[in-house]
C-alpha cells in the first residue's frame, strides 16, 4: 500500500492545514526536481507525481530504496548493469525511466495514464521475449540452439511503409516509435542451426554493426 500525506487538510469548515503555504514537504530524492524550488509553485500538474511514481517502479525492480535525484543511468543504479543477463532491463530503461526520471519538466511524460501505458507495453514486450538487434549474436527464437546470421553477407534490406498509429499489430508496440516515423527498415536473418528465417528492424538511419557486411 502506498500513501502520500505531504500536504494534508482537515475536513472541517475552516479546512485547517498541517503545512504552511511556502513549506516544502517531501524527501528531496523522491521529489521531482521542478518541485524542489523553495518557492511557491502556481502550475502544479501530473509530472510532479509521474517522477516519483517512476522512481517507485525503479525501486521495485532494483530492490534498492534510494535513487539520488534523476541518476538512474549511473553505473550503481542502472538496471542494465544491475541485471546484465535480463534484456527486459533495456526496455524499462529506454521506455519508462528515460521518459519519467528526468532533470527537466519538459522532458517528462505528462500523465499517469501515459506512464501506465508504457508500463503495460514494456510488460508485453518482456512477456513475448522481445529482443533488439545489436552487435551481439542473437539466439534463435525457434530452436534456441543456433544464432541468427546474415545468409547473404550483403547489406540487403527492405523498407516497409507504415502508419505508426496503426502499427501495433505487426511491430512490438507503437509506443516504441516516434509518431513522426513512417517506415521500418527490415532485414532477413537466418538461424545457422535450424534454418528459421526472421525479419529484424531498426528505427534509425544506420543499421547496427551486426547488419553490416564483413570485410573481405
Amino acid at each position: 500500500m502506498l500513501g502520500d500525506f505531504g500536504i494534508v487538510f482537515w475536513a472541517d469548515d475552516e479546512s485547517r492545514r498541517l503545512t504552511e503555504t511556502y513549506e516544502r514537504v517531501g524527501s528531496r530524492d523522491w521529489m521531482a526536481p521542478w518541485a524542489n524550488r523553495g518557492r511557491r509553485l502556481a502550475d502544479i500538474n501530473a509530472t510532479f507525481d509521474v517522477f516519483p511514481l517512476a522512481k517507485l517502479l525503479w525501486a521495485m525492480v532494483s530492490g534498492q530504496d534510494e535513487l539520488p535525484y534523476w541518476y538512474w543511468q549511473a553505473p550503481e543504479h542502472n538496471l542494465e548493469r544491475l541485471f546484465p543477463d535480463d534484456e527486459g532491463m533495456y526496455w524499462i530503461n529506454s521506455q519508462i525511466l528515460n521518459a519519467a526520471i528526468v532533470e527537466y519538466q519538459e522532458h517528462c511524460i505528462t500523465s499517469a495514464s501515459e506512464l501506465r501505458a508504457r508500463v503495460r507495453a514494456v510488460i508485453g514486450v518482456i512477456e513475448r521475449g522481445g529482443q533488439r538487434v545489436t552487435a551481439t549474436r542473437r539466439p534463435c527464437r525457434v530452436c534456441g540452439v543456433g544464432h541468427y546470421q546474415d545468409p547473404t553477407k550483403a547489406p540487403l534490406k527492405m523498407v516497409a511503409m507504415v502508419d505508426p498509429k496503426r502499427a501495433g499489430g505487426y511491430i512490438q508496440t507503437e509506443l516504441l516509435y516516434q509518431q513522426s516515423e513512417n517506415r521500418l527498415t527490415l532485414k532477413p536473418l537466418m538461424c545457422d542451426a535450424c534454418g528459421h528465417v526472421d525479419f529484424f528492424h531498426f528505427n534509425n538511419s544506420e543499421p547496427p554493426p551486426l547488419w553490416k557486411p564483413e570485410p573481405q
